[in-house]
C-alpha cells in the first residue's frame, strides 16, 4: 500500500530527529517495561492523546503535546501486544513491545488512511493499519451486495479478500518472518476475524436456509485468542450473541441467557472478560441497577475473572448508589462562562426546581437536538431552572465560543474528569431532576414516550 508523499517525507524527519533519543533510552525502556512514543498530529482536536492497555480505557497512559502538533511520551507497555489508542475522534490499536520506540503521522481528517509508522514497531504496525484498510474495504464492498448475493457467493468473495489479504502479506517478506510468534498470529486473526463479522451480519440478515457448513467460522470462538484487543473480536461476538439471543422484553431473562452463552461457547478468558465487561456495563448503566445483591450483576460478576474489571462495574454500582431518587447530588467542582470555579451546589437554591442536562461539543448534532428540546421545556416552565454541564473538561476555550447566546439557561463545564465520573448519566439524552440538592427523577430519559407527564407532575407538586 503506498503512502503519501508527504507523510513520508515527515516520518522520516521524525525519524531522523529522535534516533538518538531512541537509542539511548531502548535499555532503558525494556528494563522496566515502558515505550515511548513520538506523533506528528495534524488537525488535533485535542492536546493529549490516550494509549490504554484495555477496551475499557482502565489502565492508560496520557502523551500530550509537546510542541505544537507533536507529541511526545512515555507509557508502560508490560508486554508484547495491541494497545487501544483513542486520538480523538477516533481509536485505532497500535503494536506495541516492552521497550518500543514508535513515530508515527497521523491527519485526523483522514484518519485511518493517513496513519504511518517508524521505529522499532514501525513495521508490525504498518503491517496492521494496511490489513485494516483491506478489513474495511471488504466489510464496504460486502455489505452492499448483500440483498444480491447468495450464501455460496458471499463465501467465495470473503474467500477472495482473504487470498489478497496473504498476498499483501507477502510483500512485506523477507521482513515479516523475522517478526516474533506473537505478531504473526496476530495478523492471522486480523485476516479471519474480518471474514467472521461479515458472514455473521449476512445471518442476522438473511433469515433464509443456510449451507450446513455455513457456520464453521464460529469455531474461532473455540480458540486461544492471540491477543484480546483485536477490535473486530468484540464487533463479531456482540453480532454473534444478538443472533442467538433476540431482544425480548424481559431483559433479565436475556442477560441470563447472554451470560450463559458467552461461558459456554467462547473459550478464551481474556476475550470472554471484555465481552462480559461490556455487557455489565451496559447492563449497570441502562438500569440504574444499584442493588449489590442483584442477581444478574452477580452472575456477570461472577463470570468475570480480571479483577480490574471486577472492580471497574462495583464502582459502576455504587454511583448508582449515589444517584437514586431521594439522594443528595454528589459534590463536584464547575467552571462558569465568566471562568470562576465552584462547587455546583452552591447555585442550587432551596425551593427551587432544576433540570440538570449534559452536552459533549464533539457530538454537535446531539447537543443541537437537546438543546432545542431544553429550550422548549423551558418556554413551557419558566420557573424551572436549567442547567446544562459540558462533559468535556480541558476544552474550555472551545467549549465557550459553542455555547448559545441563551441567559434563560445557565451553562456551565466540569473542571475534571473525576467531576464528570460522579455524576455523568452514561448518555446524553439523560437528565436529573432535583428539588434544590435533592434527586427526585435520576437519570430519566427526556425523550422517553411518558417524559411530559414525568416533568408536569414534577414542576406541580
Amino acid at each position: 500500500m503506498k503512502r503519501k508523499n508527504f507523510y513520508i517525507l515527515i516520518i522520516i524527519f521524525l525519524g531522523i530527529s529522535i534516533l538518538m533519543i531512541f537509542q539511548n533510552c531502548k535499555k532503558q525502556f525494556s528494563q522496566d517495561k515502558k515505550s515511548v512514543i513520538i506523533g506528528k498530529i495534524v488537525n488535533p482536536k485535542k492536546d493529549y492523546f490516550i494509549v490504554s492497555q484495555d477496551p475499557f480505557n482502565l489502565t492508560s497512559d496520557t502523551i500530550y503535546a509537546s510542541l505544537g502538533n507533536k507529541f511526545q511520551g512515555k507509557i508502560s507497555t508490560p508486554k508484547e501486544g495491541l494497545f487501544f489508542v483513542y486520538i480523538f475522534p477516533e481509536f485505532q490499536t497500535f503494536y506495541l513491545k516492552p521497550g518500543d520506540s514508535l513515530a508515527f503521522v497521523l491527519n485526523t481528517n483522514e484518519f485511518d488512511e493517513s496513519l504511518s509508522f517508524s521505529g522499532t514497531s514501525g513495521l508490525e504496525n504498518n503491517i496492521l493499519i494496511n490489513l485494516f484498510l483491506i478489513n474495511e474495504k471488504e466489510s464496504i464492498e460486502l455489505h452492499k451486495s448483500f440483498a444480491k448475493l447468495t450464501p455460496e457467493e458471499l463465501l467465495k468473495k470473503t474467500d477472495s479478500f482473504y487470498k489478497i489479504k496473504n498476498q499483501f502479506i507477502a510483500s512485506y517478506k523477507p521482513e515479516y518472518d523475522r517478526t516474533s510468534k506473537h505478531f504473526k498470529q496476530v495478523v492471522d486473526f486480523y485476516k479471519r476475524l474480518a471474514r467472521c463479522r461479515i458472514l455473521e451480519s449476512y445471518a442476522e440478515k438473511h433469515k433464509r436456509e443456510l449451507p450446513k457448513n455455513y457456520f464453521d467460522y464460529r469455531k474461532i470462538l473455540k480458540e486461544q485468542v492471540s491477543d484480546p484487543n483485536i477490535p473486530d473480536i468484540l464487533y463479531f461476538i456482540r453480532d454473534y450473541i444478538d443472533n442467538n439471543i433476540p431482544w425480548e422484553p424481559h431483559q433479565n431473562f436475556r442477560q441470563k441467557q447472554i451470560v450463559e452463552l458467552i461461558n459456554k461457547n467462547i473459550k478464551d478468558q481474556k476475550v470472554k472478560d471484555n465481552i462480559l465487561m461490556l455487557y455489565c456495563q451496559n447492563y449497570l448503566k441502562s438500569g440504574l441497577i444499584a442493588d449489590t445483591n442483584d442477581h444478574i450483576f452477580q452472575l456477570y460478576l461472577h463470570s468475570i475473572k480480571n479483577v480490574i474489571y471486577k472492580k471497574h462495574c462495583l464502582n459502576l454500582l455504587l454511583k448508582n448508589q449515589k444517584l437514586q431518587a431521594g439522594n443528595i447530588l454528589p459534590e463536584v467542582t464547575v467552571i462558569d462562562l465568566d471562568g470562576k470555579l465552584f462547587p455546583l451546589k452552591k447555585i442550587l437554591k432551596p425551593n427551587r426546581k432544576y433540570l440538570l442536562s449534559f452536552s459533549d461539543l464533539y457530538f454537535r448534532k446531539n447537543y443541537k437536538t437537546n438543546y432545542t428540546k431544553l429550550k422548549q421545556i423551558k418556554e413551557l416552565y419558566p420557573s424551572l431552572h436549567i442547567l446544562i454541564i459540558n462533559k468535556n473538561a480541558g476544552d474550555y476555550n472551545e467549549w465557550k465560543i459553542q455555547v448559545p447566546k441563551d441567559s434563560s439557561i445557565t451553562f456551565l463545564q466540569f473542571q475534571n474528569e473525576k467531576s464528570i465520573s460522579k455524576i455523568f448519566p452514561y448518555n446524553l439524552t439523560k437528565i436529573y431532576l432535583l428539588q434544590h440538592d435533592s434527586i427526585i427523577h435520576s437519570m430519566i430519559n427526556m425523550y422517553q414516550p411518558d417524559f411530559s407527564e414525568v416533568l408536569k407532575n414534577f414542576i406541580e407538586k
